[in-house]
């Protein structure tokens, strides 16, 4: 069976052809801010706290562990929508069951490297996903290519997206948590239970870009082709591709529907096993599909395709450039930007 190499997003075709050119993406944190959008309002009520904090150089988890030792409880009793990330400044809700104890001071979260920007009760639980989306100012310094030609960029993007892949931050700080993921499945490396959720969810975001690769370099990542599952956007509602349905292709193009790549896993759904063109892909990682199966992972349908909303831009000078834009929950920042610079 092969290893998966490390990730290194310059192996990643392009959809729109080579870079507009070259820029520092993230100089430091405040060049790259983040601002969760929960999508409701807490219930002012319940025997949860939702908090909403602001971190600047910490990873989710670790704030997560610095709001179980204010509540003193334990990192299973918070919860939180995503991961955001470190080298960066992002706002995000952490959830907090009190189960009627009375509420904490949380006055220690207020430090140089995070801040209480509110809180407010609520029934329940903060799961996973459960945010509606995340919104991104960006600044690029340094920028080393023509105006005209980054804004033809960024218009074809607002048009038509960019390709759904994984980045970095899916794949730990060395790049190599899907090769961990197969050595731990071969026996070979022991984990702890989160860290062996982590791997998995890396191996099969490893195996995900492969499919949107191959699709991306045959021009067939937003095109379906026989066999193909669909999936309505902004849900993860899917339905089989006809290639007799005249209107796919003006849904498509107006960013209602997408095509779809395999999360792998087992338990497929109603739609069925991996298409042909998929199962060719991903055919020298057969053992890798099997072990994800044996090991109970939940086999899913991920876009390949991804659009910004309200997506901006403004230059500051001849040579920094400050973008803003809202995406869906789970799509990465750093794949649009990689349409724009080069790696």
């Amino acid at each position: 069976m092969p290893v998966i190499a490390r990730f290194e997003s310059g192996a990643l075709p392009r959809a729109w052809g080579s870079a507009a050119g070259r820029a520092l993406p993230r100089e430091q944190p405040e060049d790259f801010q983040v601002e969760e959008q929960l999508g409701f309002e807490p219930a002012g009520q319940g025997e949860h706290v939702l908090l909403h904090l602001q971190k600047r150089g910490l990873t989710t988890r670790q704030l997560a562990r610095e709001v179980a030792r204010a509540a003193g409880l334990t990192l299973r009793d918070v919860g939180y929508c995503g991961m955001k990330d470190r080298d960066a400044v992002t706002s995000q809700w952490f959830s907090v069951g009190l189960s009627g104890r009375p509420e904490p001071d949380w006055s220690s979260l207020e430090t140089p490297q995070s801040k209480v920007l509110s809180r407010s009760r609520h029934t329940r639980k903060l799961r996973r996903g459960a945010h509606q989306a995340n919104c991104f100012t960006l600044l690029l310094r340094a920028i080393e290519g023509s105006a005209p030609r980054f804004e033809e960029r960024l218009r074809k993007i607002e048009a038509s997206g960019f390709p759904n892949y994984f980045g970095a931050q899916r794949f730990g700080t060395h790049g190599d948590n899907a090769q961990r993921a197969q050595a731990m499945l071969a026996g070979r490396l022991r984990a702890s239970r989160g860290e062996r959720g982590i791997l998995l969810s890396a191996l099969r975001a490893a195996l995900f870009n492969r499919v949107l690769a191959a699709r991306v370099a045959s021009g067939t990542w937003h095109t379906p082709t026989e066999g193909d599952v669909l999936m309505l956007a902004g849900t993860h509602s899917v339905f089989a591709f006809d290639p007799n349905d005249n209107g796919v292709a003006a849904r498509i193009a107006g960013g209602d529907v997408h095509v779809t790549g395999p999360l792998c896993g087992g338990a497929r759904d109603a739609l069925g096993e991996l298409h042909e063109a998929e199962q060719a892909i991903l055919a020298p990682f057969a053992g890798d599909l099997r072990a994800l199966n044996e090991a109970g992972v939940q086999a899913a349908r991920r876009a390949l395709r991804a659009m910004a909303a309200d997506l901006r831009w403004r230059w500051q000078g001849a040579d920094r450039l400050e973008l803003r834009f809202t995406l869906e929950p789970g799509v990465f920042a750093t794949a649009l930007v990689r349409e724009l610079i080069a790696d």
